[in-house]
């Protein structure tokens, strides 16, 4: 580990791939997980347990060799603390320290679910994260309850015209990793897809509703650095985000054209019809406890669609 790391961070515990299925963390830990040597499959099923893991203490990843090509991946699934090269090189210093430890005390608190929130209506969410067991358990042809995720891209032009179909292809492939990326907190699973428009299935449970608000909010908040910055697209880009909560009949990705459900055909009406620009719509399907207290004054009522009442995100804008 870097140099000075040892007495600057008090009680930490080193991780590999090997040590992790045994580790439990306790209040005040700081676990590290070394990722050197891991292929990018490796690196992501890795920090998706550690993730599971130390989800409820602070966690970070070392990565001595740069392997990483955007280090700020690992923020967006949890982290508090990224090791890259310079500070293997530089050593910690008590600033960094201080910081590392302020950043990490403010990230746990806003994570901090079980304190924070009431535990959902059991029309809403599950009872707890852990009642989610992972998508290989999720059987076709049973009747699941989930959260449902429209998210759709638009520009002030068209943008395949403006793109061309090769740069289209591209654009639609970038958006897609970019957003699985933004939404890791929340297990998604991108279930349908069009030219202009995703569906996303959400676990229902409190942690990963939660999640989803938090992300589209950061998204849209962040809407012009992520069309420039990580899309690569020379002009402005826009995001409308719904979510809604109900069940559906599941099926594989690419076999959904079968489905008949109340929910599905709602999302996408919400989304296409009604859903704005640069907001989160929420319909009243949503339990309102998963919407953190911080970020409830930044939902407004936004009257009924199709006999549900709605919320939807104030507008962010320069003042």
């Amino acid at each position: 580990m870097p140099p000075g790391f040892e007495s600057a961070y008090g009680t930490v515990v080193h991780l590999d791939t090997t040590d992790l299925k045994n580790h439990k963390p306790t209040p005040g830990d700081f676990s590290y997980l070394n990722i050197a040597g891991l292929d990018g499959n490796e690196r992501r099923k890795t920090m998706l347990a550690i993730r599971r893991r130390c989800g409820q203490t602070a966690w970070g990843v070392a990565d001595p060799q740069g392997d990483l090509d955007d280090p700020a991946m690992v923020f967006f699934m949890g982290a508090c603390d990224y090791l890259g090269p310079k500070v293997f090189t530089q050593g910690v210093d008590k600033a960094r320290t201080r910081d590392v430890r302020a950043y990490a005390l403010f990230r746990l608190e806003c994570d901090d679910t079980r304190a924070s929130v009431p535990a959902p209506s059991s029309s809403s969410a599950g009872a707890d994260a852990e009642a989610f067991g992972g998508w290989k358990v999720v059987k076709p042809g049973v009747i699941y309850p989930f959260y449902f995720l429209f998210i759709a891209a638009s520009a002030q032009m068209n943008l395949k015209t403006r793109l061309g179909e090769s740069g289209y292809i591209a654009f639609r492939d970038r958006l897609r990793a970019q957003i699985q990326q933004m939404l890791a907190e929340a297990d998604p699973l991108l279930w349908m897809e069009t030219d202009t428009t995703a569906i996303y299935l959400i676990p229902s449970t409190a942690r990963t509703g939660r999640n989803v608000i938090i992300a589209c909010l950061r998204l849209i908040l962040g809407t012009p650095i992520f069309g420039y910055e990580r899309l690569g697209l020379p002009f402005p880009i826009e995001f409308t985000c719904a979510m809604h909560h109900g069940s559906t009949e599941f099926a594989v990705p690419g076999k959904t054209g079968t489905i008949v459900s109340d929910a599905v055909n709602f999302i996408f009406h919400l989304g296409a019809k009604c859903a704005q620009p640069e907001r989160l719509t929420i319909s009243s399907d949503v339990d309102r406890s998963v919407i953190p207290p911080s970020l409830r004054e930044l939902f407004v009522d936004a009257g009924v669609f199709e006999g549900r009442s709605l919320m939807h995100s104030r507008r962010f804008g320069a003042i």
